[in-house]
């Protein structure tokens, strides 16, 4: 017997619907707590910023140490910081940034110095890391790597777990462990899902886990990609001795130590956390259905690919191409150029040649390339780094920051006239050898006269020296190209009592010592 049946209209038996819905506006909470603690942290240091000055530090032997204004503001903006932070009213970035902010604002620092870190190449270096890390997450590799893995090592659950130790140490040489371990998670619950249907935890699980962290901090030891530990450490290990650990000569030294790692891990997971069952069953296929489900390599994976191959050919680029042989000559002059990477490795071992040495005081051209170096030497000896302007370098006027082969073509008459008779050029908008003695010479007897019977440092430049040994022993400017200096080189000279001459003269030394240029020297014109 069929029945018809009646369908019920869509909301049938329920209320009209009013013509007009007006909702609650919505209740905004006020955090008092938050607010009143970023206050606080803003009044502290407010009131830094409007007190006179804070009592001079005395310590037990009478010494007082006083404290500059930018002193006091630092520990203004520590106490507004630590305010923040432990209360956790702001986030730590923001905390951070703000640090370098203040600085800024209110003069505590220079912008260069107070925002220095931020900028820091190895801050970039890690960002970039984590970038990698997010886009094989987000355009599936890292999905097609893991069950590519599982289509490899079947079923058995040791061999499982060697893949998954592999598999993330392997991730972790491109991109930060953190990132790896936070892409496989939700892999590794899938895989232990299948393991066993029961909530209760498994020898298995234990180990699956665990192993994928151990062997994520074993891996990023290999490359500088995988970790910020890396790059501080290689950061520090310059700062102390000078030298660059590339990113390949890393590689050569960790890999090996970084594989037996993964290897000793896996050992240890599987005496520790011996899994229940031997096999997965149905894993193998499990896998390769989820990885035809994905489909062919889309183009957000190859283009992620292409990325991470482009900077690993960079890295490779800057490793092996001897780029340091191919560079112009320039005439630095004037121009505030920085000392380069091998510039900063002979600073480093000129410091270390002269930490032994009884240095009083140390004076420098105020240009970077010299003060850099000066500082290199002078924290061997705890002392302040002067500037002393009449050291400044040769001001070549137009061709100050000129190519070399540019200037050869541009002045080709007044460049021949430069290596026949240096002392009779005057460079266009720029000064003589003669006006640079006057003033080299003329600063370094002032300061002379100040430390008497003392070791007095002095930094200049390469022209500087020339002129400055040349008016030494005696020689006019016409010698210039006969006196060789290295860069770094180091020259002594002793100002002694003269039996033949009135007052004192300039006795050698030594000349263009080079003993701690082993191997780096550029060569001296």
């Amino acid at each position: 017997m069929v029945e018809d049946i009646k369908k019920m209209p869509v909301g049938a038996g329920l209320p009209e619907m009013p013509e007009e819905i007006k909702l609650a506006p919505k209740k905004v909470a006020i955090d008092f707590k938050r607010i009143i603690f970023i206050l606080l942290g803003l009044g502290v240091f407010i009131l830094f910023y409007l007190i006179p000055g804070l009592p001079d530090a005395v310590d037990p032997g009478g010494k007082v140490f006083k404290l500059p204004w930018a002193g006091k503001m630092a520990l203004g903006l520590f106490l507004m910081a630590g305010i923040w932070w432990v209360f956790e009213v702001m986030p730590i970035g923001v905390t951070a940034i703000a640090i370098g902010l203040f600085q800024v604002l209110f003069y505590i620092r220079p912008a260069k110095e107070a925002l220095r870190d931020f900028l820091d190449p190895s801050v970039w270096f890690i960002f970039g890391s984590v970038v990698i890390g997010t886009a094989f997450s987000a355009s599936g590799l890292t999905k097609r790597m893991a069950y590519k893995m599982l289509t490899i090592v079947g079923e058995r659950t040791n061999l499982i777990l060697l893949g998954v130790f592999l598999v993330t140490a392997a991730m972790t040489l491109i991109m930060a462990h953190t990132a790896v371990a936070a892409a496989l998670f939700p892999l590794l619950m899938a895989i232990n899902a299948l393991y066993s249907e029961s909530d209760q935890p498994t020898k298995f699980g234990k180990g699956l886990f665990i192993g994928m962290a151990w062997a994520a901090g074993a891996g990023s030891i290999i490359t500088y990609l995988g970790a910020a530990r890396g790059v501080a450490a290689a950061g520090m290990f310059k700062e102390f001795t000078g030298q660059d650990i590339g990113f390949f000569e890393l590689i050569y030294y960790m890999l090996p130590i970084g594989a037996l790692m993964v290897f000793v891990i896996w050992l240890i997971i599987i005496t520790l956390f011996k899994p229940e069952r031997a096999v997965i069953a149905g894993l193998r296929e499990k896998a390769r259905n989820l990885t035809k489900e994905l489909g062919p390599m889309s183009n957000k994976e190859k283009f992620v690919i292409f990325m991470v191959l482009g900077i690993v050919a960079l890295f490779m680029a800057k490793a092996f191409l001897p780029i340091k042989a191919f560079k112009d000559k320039i005439f630095q002059g004037s121009k505030d150029i920085p000392l380069d990477d091998l510039g900063r490795e002979e600073a480093w071992a000129v410091g270390k040649w002269l930490k032994d040495e009884n240095i009083h005081a140390v004076y420098t051209s105020p240009l970077s390339r010299a003060r850099d170096t000066a500082i290199a030497i002078a924290r061997h000896h705890n002392l302040e780094v002067l500037d002393l302007p009449g050291l400044a370098d040769l001001s070549y006027g137009d061709w100050d920051g000129v190519l070399l082969k540019e200037v050869k073509v541009k002045y080709a008459d007044l460049y021949r006239q430069w290596e026949a008779a240096p002392h009779t050029v005057c460079f266009p908008n720029g000064e003589p050898l003669a006006v640079l003695r006057t003033r080299a010479l003329g600063a370094v007897e002032e300061v002379v006269q100040r430390h008497p019977d003392q070791t007095v440092l002095f930094v200049a430049h390469r022209v500087v020296n020339k002129v400055l040994i040349a008016a030494f022993i005696g020689l006019d400017n016409s010698h210039f190209w006969r006196i060789a200096q290295d860069n770094v080189a180091i020259n002594r000279f002793h100002l002694v009592e003269d039996g033949r001459r009135v007052g004192k003269t300039w006795h050698i030394t030594s000349i263009n010592e080079t003993g701690h240029l082993r191997g780096m020297m550029r060569g001296a014109y």
